[in-house]
């Protein structure tokens, strides 16, 4: 098992984008097959990027998801905090919580919170296109 800074959430919706990104519309079935998450999941995870206005569904024959804006548009950023919230990389080192009680003694706490401000920061300035040129040139 490999450790992740994302929830998994997060990373399937990530891999789900990318698909769509490649696709244009794609019904839930036929992304469900090509990334390997599980139907209900991922009908889960298309509803909260529905919401936060990264994709759209729609019914019919010729139905299915597609993205609501070009990939240069999509920041990471937003597609992680849709499922892992804003302070998603706040929580402590020792405690896994956002309220330390080590935090006035920790020393690590400063440097912490440097490499998270930068990590966000890259996160923001990412966008989907991007993770889709990764792609085409390293596909799984």
């Amino acid at each position: 098992m490999r450790a992740s800074i994302f929830s998994t959430s997060a990373e399937y919706a990530l891999c789900a984008l990318i698909h769509l990104a490649r696709r244009g519309v794609t019904n839930t079935q036929d992304l469900s097959t090509e990334t390997n998450i599980p139907p209900p999941y991922l009908s889960k995870i298309l509803g909260a990027l529905a919401r936060a206005g990264i994709v759209k569904g729609a019914r019919g024959l010729h139905g299915g998801f597609r993205l609501v804006r070009r990939p240069n548009e999509i920041r990471l950023l937003e597609i992680i905090e849709t499922f892992d919230g804003p302070q998603a990389q706040e929580r402590c080192l020792r405690q896994g919580e956002h309220s330390c009680p080590y935090a006035a003694v920790c020393g690590v706490n400063d440097v912490w919170e440097g490499l998270r401000r930068a990590f966000m920061n890259s996160l923001s300035d990412l966008t989907l296109e991007e993770l889709l040129r990764t792609y085409a040139s390293n596909p799984p």
